[in-house]
């Protein structure tokens, strides 16, 4: 058995994969090399290998299991599941209270897992988006309160002690003095985890054909995609997901002006941890921030309150850590998330921001491809057709 701490996540989203990610840092950072410590979709986990197990679930559906736990939770189902008397697990689950079936996935995970004899090490925490704070106002104090548990069973001579969360990265990023690199190919990266793990088909557009008429206020348009070659398959109710680009107009000017480096800065990015997502091993700053950090996202709590290590004013700092305070929950809704906020603009309005390169890679999600009804026949070989309302936003320019 390995004494080890395995966070698994089961997500249909992404919110409790970067939960989880989240939980990994805290952990990890507390651990210092004393335990290993490892993320992994719960597709791909083992648990009778496993020690400690913390499980970060979302209910997806009428409350089911994500996708990417659906072969986990089967096998745990079976008659023939072994015996887990020697795990030692704990449960976040993502749920939201205005639902009837609330946290379903992670009740019937803790449940389960305790039929097959696993020890409940720490209670389960059930997060709810309906709270002010979402889930950050639980994730948190469960994440340290299971450190300093499995510091009492496991590590009881040691000093419990913290690499602070400034210093602690999950890749490693190195400016390049060539100017020369291959163009990223998506094709030849792997997105998405356990039963959705996918490479994505690089498609042309063979028609874009306006429906409205011009005049009209809404643009709905006709897509047709051809996918000869790329073997996917599919059946009525199934989406195509596109994986969509950040705007260079708004990203160059950024990286220039904000950032203060060359857009076709070559870097190279390293992987500190296994399960992290893998980017190409080279690339410029240009298509690291366009073609995979979601830059144009909204930032959460969580990042105000690391970004607040970073700032060198102290009028700033103290306002990045009113927005991540409880007591600024309501201010942070009507700053960030009501305005739907970018990354971008908090860092316009917080000028003496000055992250490395790493941070950007550990603190901003990744690019998550777009979801569309097919409205074709399968019937219709070798071409995939939408139906696509375009919106036309107003975008702000790093200046």
């Amino acid at each position: 058995m390995r004494d080890e701490v395995v966070i698994g996540f089961g997500s249909q989203t992404g919110s409790a994969e970067a939960i989880a990610w989240r939980v990994f840092r805290l952990v990890a950072s507390r651990l210092q090399g004393r335990m290993d410590a490892n993320v992994v979709c719960l597709d791909d986990f083992d648990p009778v290998s496993c020690r400690f197990a913390l499980f970060v679930v979302s209910t997806a559906g009428q409350g089911e299991v994500p996708d990417n736990m659906k072969v986990f939770w089967r096998n745990l189902l079976k008659k023939s599941a072994p015996r887990l008397d020697s795990l030692q697990f704990s449960v976040f689950g993502l749920g939201d209270s205005s639902y009837p079936i609330y946290n379903a996935a992670a009740r019937k995970l803790t449940q389960r897992l305790l039929d097959l004899g696993a020890e409940l090490f720490y209670p389960r925490e059930l997060g709810d988006d309906q709270d002010p704070m979402g889930y950050d106002k639980s994730v948190e104090p469960w994440a340290r309160g299971v450190c300093d548990k499995i510091f009492s069973i496991a590590l009881p001579s040691h000093v419990t002690s913290q690499i602070e969360e400034k210093t602690f990265h999950l890749y490693s990023v190195e400016r390049l003095q060539s100017r020369e690199v291959a163009l990223v190919d998506l094709q030849s990266l792997c997105f998405g985890s356990g039963v959705n793990r996918y490479s994505p088909f690089l498609a042309e557009v063979t028609e874009n054909k306006r429906l409205t008429p011009e005049d009209h206020w809404q643009d709905v348009r006709h897509l047709e995609f051809d996918v000869e070659g790329s073997g996917i398959e599919y059946r009525p109710g199934d989406v195509l997901l596109l994986h969509c680009e950040n705007d260079p107009g708004i990203i160059v000017p950024f990286i220039r002006n904000r950032i203060g480096l060359d857009p076709d800065q070559v870097i190279q990015v390293n992987a500190l941890y296994p399960g992290c997502f893998l980017f190409p091993k080279e690339l410029s700053l240009r298509d690291l921030f366009c073609k995979f950090l979601d830059v144009l996202g909204t930032p959460k709590r969580h990042f105000f309150e690391v970004a607040a290590n970073y700032a060198a004013s102290e009028h700033e700092i103290e306002r990045l850590r009113e927005l991540a305070s409880a007591e600024g929950s309501e201010d942070l809704n009507r700053y960030c998330f009501r305005e739907r906020r970018t990354f971008i603009e908090v860092m316009e309005d917080f000028p003496s921001l000055d992250f490395p390169l790493a941070f950007f890679l550990d603190s901003i999600p990744t690019l998550k491809p777009r979801q569309f009804s097919i409205s074709s026949s399968p019937l219709v070989r070798n071409t995939i057709c939408l139906f696509i309302h375009a919106l036309r936003l107003m975008a702000i320019e790093s200046t």
